[in-house]
């Protein structure tokens, strides 16, 4: 990750306009941008941007923010996505190029607090997707709708409503990450029959002896499993559930998106 940052913005009298450019912006070889400007203003004390709108990775945005001088430096930004389609495969292109696409994704992100003060800055991510589907675990998972909600303080991270819903499988979820170093997480995950011989076919790829298995979810035609994420010190690991293997996040994730799971199907949403 790379970035050069240059800008001007005089910092006195009535009202004074300014910039700050980002000559580069890169996230991998994919994944670049180039003179990004960002209007700025002064007016009153206050360093402002009103609703500018760009695009960052194919991705199109609204970012306002207020930054008053004097006072501990209180300060707000808010990025909105407004809702749009969206091919995310370059994002996940390191765990193996699986593609990643959706349809009516849109997000808002609000920040607030003192500079001066840096534990009473706080955050919140709104978001949701229409459609989305993923080429991973022998085939397409296609969901119907999306939603998460994450916010972030001096404490640490909270997410306690994370969910994909769709007509095969089902991702629930919530989970904290702590700055100290604690994070845990539950992911629940809902599917058929064929839908479950699918996921444990795919998790015993990973080795002689690890052990995943659905149950019942009150009928025979719906199964779930519960998997505990948690940061240890060989790293993020995940539980299988009851009578399940311990493995690593990394390599669970790199099985489930390898390229090349199912050709025979189109990731289309």
């Amino acid at each position: 990750v790379g970035v050069r940052v240059e800008g001007e913005v005089t910092l006195w009298g009535k009202e004074r306009s300014g910039r700050v450019k980002f000559g580069d912006l890169v996230l991998s070889e994919e994944l670049s941008e180039r003179d990004i400007e960002i209007p700025l203003a002064w007016s009153l004390g206050t360093v402002v941007c009103r609703d500018h709108l760009l695009e960052l990775f194919g991705i199109q945005m609204e970012l306002s923010l207020s930054m008053r001088l004097g006072g501990g430096l209180p300060m707000g930004v808010a990025v909105r996505v407004p809702q749009q389609d969206s091919d995310l495969t370059p994002f996940f292109r390191a765990l193996g190029g699986a593609p990643v696409r959706m349809k009516g994704a849109r997000a808002e992100v609000l920040v607030s607090g003192f500079l001066r003060h840096p534990r009473t800055l706080k955050a919140r991510v709104v978001g949701g997707v229409g459609k989305l589907s993923v080429r991973a675990g022998g085939g397409v998972w296609r969901f119907d709708e999306g939603q998460f909600i994450v916010v972030a303080n001096a404490g640490g991270l909270l997410s306690n409503d994370f969910r994909l819903m769709g007509e095969e499988v089902s991702i629930l979820g919530n989970g904290f990450l702590i700055w100290g170093g604690e994070a845990a997480a539950t992911i629940r995950v809902v599917t058929g029959p064929v839908g479950a011989d699918r996921f444990e076919s795919r998790v015993r790829q990973l080795g002689k002896g690890v052990k995943f298995q659905f149950e019942p979810m009150g009928t025979p035609d719906v199964e779930y499993r519960d998997i505990r994420v948690e940061l240890s010190k060989q790293g993020v690991v995940a539980d299988l559930g009851e009578g399940g293997s311990l493995l690593r996040v990394d390599s669970l994730v790199k099985e489930f998106l390898k390229k090349g799971a199912d050709r025979r199907k189109d990731a289309s949403p």
